[in-house]
């Protein structure tokens, strides 16, 4: 196995705004330097990709912002289910989520039920 042969560093963070994600997607400038696609979540496609299978009430496909070739965003639609690929043990890796982003929105849908349950409980 030897060495890494890369290395990457992903913050996440969560931020409260007035503005919708209608408004907020008009404001999105990806680089495609950097990334390849961004997708909203909401609780039901979060919980798809921290638990790695598809929630009973999660839609069939859903919405990502994809950097095409000459760098325009555009929406598509993609099937939910790819959201739960996983690396192959060997060979070429595939398009999936990384497992340090199922961490950090696993992480995300912890804070949200404790939120939940203190506003529940008068905290």
């Amino acid at each position: 196995m030897g060495q890494p042969k890369r290395h990457h560093i992903v913050v996440y963070m969560t931020v409260q705004v007035e503005e919708d994600k209608s408004s907020l997607q008009q404001c999105i400038d990806l680089d495609q330097t950097e990334v390849d696609a961004s997708m909203w979540l909401d609780p039901v496609l979060a919980k798809l990709i921290a638990h790695d299978e598809v929630p009973v009430d999660c839609p069939q496909f859903i919405d990502a912002t994809v950097v095409d070739d000459a760098g325009l965003l555009k929406t598509v639609k993609l099937p939910a289910v790819l959201m739960t690929n996983k690396a192959p043990d060997t060979g070429a890796d595939i398009e999936r989520i990384s497992t340090g982003t199922r961490y950090a929105v696993n992480q995300w849908l912890n804070q949200q039920g404790e939120h939940m349950q203190n506003i529940s409980s008068g905290v």
